[in-house]
């Protein structure tokens, strides 16, 4: 059988068609030279990388967000003034898009927030030094928002870490 494969003629024209297509599917398979992530780190459950801009610290993985991004934690630094932000995502229908309440962080830490869709809410300023010093603290970070019946828990060991890498990250989109 392989004796047959061996002497059966192949014509000049098919060779080149079998590279052409070879080339292509490779080209197809590869990323664009200028990829959306520059900078991408995992610190434990802490998945870190720069996105349209901005630096992002998410609980879960980016991969399992692109599904679904409930139950989710993100912090968001501007790489230009170095302030963080927080995005929490709840489940759809969990509030109402624009609707003003605040996120409280265990006993201690409450900031103003806004819905920014009807599962997710964002805090409308930065956290202070203050703040982020007793996040980094945390062992398990609780985030509830005062219009949703239930907080969302996350692992937050790591935390610490996850904002040395993302002032990391600023450093490199500024760069840029």
């Amino acid at each position: 059988m392989l004796q047959f494969l061996v002497e059966f003629p192949i014509s000049t024209g098919v060779r080149i068609m079998r590279v052409v297509l070879a080339v292509l599917m490779c080209c197809l398979g590869m990323q664009p030279v200028v990829a959306e992530n520059r900078f991408f780190v995992q610190q434990g459950n802490w998945s870190i990388a720069n996105f349209e801009g901005l630096c992002i610290a998410s609980s879960r993985s980016f991969a399992e967000t692109n599904m679904s991004p409930v139950a989710t934690v993100r912090f968001i630094m501007l790489p230009e003034t170095r302030e963080v932000f927080l995005e929490t995502y709840y489940w759809p229908g969990a509030i109402e898009k624009g609707q003003a309440t605040t996120l409280r962080f265990g006993k201690d830490v409450e900031v103003p927030a806004t819905a920014t869709s009807d599962y997710s809410v964002k805090t409308d300023r930065p956290f202070s030094r203050e703040e982020l010093k007793f996040l980094e603290n945390e062992h398990l970070l609780g985030v509830k928002a005062a219009d949703v019946s239930w907080p969302i828990g996350v692992e937050a060991t790591g935390l610490g870490w996850a904002f040395y890498y993302l002032r990391d990250c600023a450093h490199i989109v500024r760069a840029d």
